[in-house]
């Protein structure tokens, strides 16, 4: 007996791949949140990171707190900004969405070479105030790479991947679900 179940005509475009989740975080420090303080006025927060093979981002959206102007991922040699997303205010003055960018449905993606880059988001905080935890920048979306069977592997006894996992595991759930693979009932 064979059994045959068609799920995806021949002819879709684009084909499927594989993909992983890609996250731009500025705030990123290994077991704690990633919020970070505002001071008042213009103010430029940043982190360089590392894209360590060649892929197509196919989708992306970004998380932002009150007081942001923009966030961008920038090619860290040459400073060619790759993708900018902006907030959307609602009539309070408050952020109610940030934009989103869908590379992957009308062609194969937005290219970015193994490599650094730098998130960078910029706030103006005119509330005349120091926010501690005021600002968050996150991108986050979908990448697929070139050849996903390159990508380094997870070593869990990396002092940052401890570091997070330990971070996580306050609050209850991390080590479980690293171990397990299963996350457990919320505390």
């Amino acid at each position: 007996l064979e059994l045959g179940v068609p799920y995806l005509p021949e002819n879709t475009v684009p084909r499927p791949r594989e993909v992983l989740p890609a996250v731009f975080d500025v705030g990123f420090r290994a077991g704690f949140p990633d919020d970070f303080d505002l001071d008042t006025g213009r103010t430029v927060h940043q982190r360089e990171l590392v894209v360590p093979l060649d892929g197509r981002l196919l989708a992306v959206g970004g998380h932002l707190h009150d007081y942001a102007e923009s966030l961008q991922l920038v090619e860290a040699g040459t400073g060619k900004v790759m993708l900018s997303l902006e907030p959307t205010l609602d009539s309070a003055g408050k952020i109610s969405k940030v934009s989103r960018k869908i590379f992957g449905i009308n062609g194969p993606g937005l290219k970015l070479k193994a490599g650094r880059y730098r998130v960078v988001a910029v706030y103006r905080n005119t509330s005349g105030r120091y926010l501690e935890h005021g600002g968050m920048a996150v991108i986050g979306g979908l990448f697929a790479p070139d050849d996903p069977g390159r990508w380094p592997s997870l070593d869990p006894t990396n002092a940052v991947f401890a570091a997070d996992a330990a971070g996580l595991d306050r609050i209850g759930w991390a080590t479980v679900a690293i171990r397990t693979g299963k996350e457990p009932a919320r505390r």
